[in-house]
């Protein structure tokens, strides 16, 4: 029994996202549009009367193709305000990473400034030893 109760909480959760609710109303007016090109089809193919079915087919058409615009119109804005969001989480993020790693780097030359063994110069390892042999 708990399985539905939380299936409709973790739906109304998801409604409560802004993306989700228009994304569903825009489908509800892409459906819509849809049905009513489909009764205005219905009703012009039942009539016989020539000015009810043009303007019945009008009337449909018209308020139907609106519908559909609308639906996919805001489908899109919704798409790229999506979009646009997660490019600004990345760059957000991209340049967390580029601090956290221009600190490390910072650290690091500190330490090697610090450290006897750069201040020396280059070390020859063994150069006793080689011309000892020669």
């Amino acid at each position: 029994m708990r399985r539905p109760i939380e299936a409709l909480r973790r739906g109304a959760e998801r409604l409560g996202d802004p993306m989700t609710g228009t994304t569903v109303l825009a489908v509800l007016m892409v459906a819509g549009g849809i049905a009513a090109i489909a009764v205005a089809y219905w009703g012009v193919s039942r009539s016989g009367f020539i000015p009810r079915q043009i303007s019945l087919a009008l009337s449909g058409s018209i308020g139907g193709i609106g519908l559909i615009g609308l639906g996919l119109g805001l489908l899109e804005v919704q798409v790229s305000r999506r979009a646009a969001a997660k490019r600004a989480r990345n760059i957000s993020l991209l340049t967390e990473r580029a601090e956290v790693l221009v600190r490390f780097v910072d650290a690091l030359k500190r330490s090697l400034a610090r450290s006897p063994i750069v201040g020396e110069g280059p070390r020859q390892v063994g150069g006793d030893e080689q011309e000892g042999q020669r």
